[in-house]
């Protein structure tokens, strides 16, 4: 009922803050005789928005497909040795237990570092 009650004085509190005035030295008590209501719904207001505040946000987005564990064991599994070094990303990822398309499993080889290219001559070489 209270939040109902001052639901507007929510708003008009948080431009005082937002302005400076209570930083400027605008008391609890100077605020509740400026908007005519008591001093424990000012300071219970401000108490809720300064909670809000401190609340971390979700990032924004869709969650990534691959956590970093998974990246890492990715990229554990492509480089354990020369034959592993080799294969397919498909299959690596298969052998890590990843579950995700090719073009993840590719961004995530990239973000670490490791690219992958197909093999071409080099002019004037022969095979």
């Amino acid at each position: 009922m209270a939040y109902q009650q001052h639901g507007g004085y929510r708003c008009m509190l948080f431009i005082m803050l937002a302005d400076g005035h209570l930083i400027g030295g605008w008391s609890f008590d100077r605020l509740a005789e400026y908007y005519k209501v008591h001093q424990t719904t000012v300071s219970r207001i401000c108490e809720k928005d300064i909670e809000l505040m401190k609340q971390k946000k979700k990032p924004p987005g869709r969650p990534r497909k691959l956590t970093a564990a998974k990246a890492r064991r990715l990229i554990y599994y492509a480089t354990l040795d020369a034959e592993h070094r080799r294969k397919p990303l498909e299959e690596l990822a298969q052998l890590a237990g990843i579950n995700a398309c090719l073009p993840t499993v590719r961004k995530a080889m990239d973000e670490a570092g490791y690219h992958r290219r197909v093999v071409s001559l080099m002019p004037g070489r022969r095979l």
